[in-house]
């Protein structure tokens, strides 16, 4: 199945910088489309938020570059994640020591997911989220790393007391800040209509699922739209939005179409044979 994907990403209306960083690729094996899409927030609190950002989504695109020129057939799910557990242990080792060799620390979230031959695997760490969307509902499939979420999971705080929580976007897992890192894996099977939104906090901090899910279902310019209705409503952080669309196909129509035609020429040849067979007739009695 092949994915419309739109990505965009903003400063927010109070950062001086944009820490976020933003991957999308795609690659054609077997004639069937390989998507892959990477965001990651930079953590603010940390002088270098935008170079970790960058080192987690250079190497996913390298990553991407090198296995898919390299392979010949479709890997299996539990293959791709062992790849990914390797990569994010790497990337995660990277930013520790490039924080180290500056002695400061360094930090950022990570959402990645890859859809291929009706499937997906995701790797994910902090609390930027990736989103499933039908016409029926929008389900979050990654769980945040923060300390408000995880105080919500064990019952410590009802979803809304959460988001009013001051501590709500301090996390207690992200890429970087310690030696290793405990990411979350996520696999499934795609359904024919489903879509698939990313985003950095900056933008589910202003923008509830009911307005993400009608965006993305109903407007071909729903990154940019949800970023600046993110901004309209104050938004400070930055704010990251990735958007993938599976593409309708249109087989049926162009059958139909083809049948269609092929009724109308029979349809000629046969008015066209009566009359020349009346002509005929008409000659010969007359």
């Amino acid at each position: 199945m092949k994915y419309i994907t739109v990505a965009a990403t903003d400063k927010g209306s109070y950062r001086k910088t944009n820490q976020d960083c933003v991957l999308t690729c795609k690659k054609e094996i077997l004639n069937d489309e390989v998507s892959l899409a990477v965001l990651c927030d930079g953590m603010g609190g940390l002088k270098y938020g935008d170079v970790a950002s960058k080192i987690a989504v250079e190497s996913f695109e390298k990553w991407f570059d090198d296995y898919f020129s390299q392979t010949i057939e479709f890997p299996t799910k539990e293959h791709l994640l062992d790849e990914w557990r390797r990569l994010i242990a790497e990337i995660n080792t990277k930013i520790y020591d490039y924080a180290e060799s500056v002695s400061t620390k360094a930090g950022t979230t990570l959402s990645a997911i890859l859809l291929f031959r009706n499937q997906y695997v995701i790797g994910h760490v902090g609390d930027s989220r990736i989103y499933k969307i039908d016409r029926e509902e929008i389900s979050q499939l990654t769980e945040d790393h923060s300390l408000v979420a995880q105080e919500v999971r064990s019952g410590q705080l009802t979803p809304e007391q959460a988001k009013t929580d001051r501590r709500r976007h301090l996390l207690i897992r992200c890429l970087g800040v310690k030696k290793t890192v405990e990411p979350q894996f996520i696999s499934g099977d795609i359904k024919k209509d489903d879509s698939y939104l990313l985003c950095s906090d900056g933008l589910w901090n202003k923008i509830d699922n009911t307005e993400m899910q009608e965006e993305v279902l109903n407007d071909k310019e729903a990154a940019e739209n949800l970023i600046q209705d993110a901004r309209s409503k104050n938004e400070k952080d930055n704010i990251s939005v990735i958007i993938m669309i599976g593409e309708k196909k249109q087989e049926m129509p162009q059958k139909s179409n083809q049948r269609s035609n092929q009724r109308m020429i029979w349809l000629c040849l046969i008015t066209v044979i009566a009359v020349i067979i009346a002509i005929i007739l008409w000659n010969r009695f007359m």
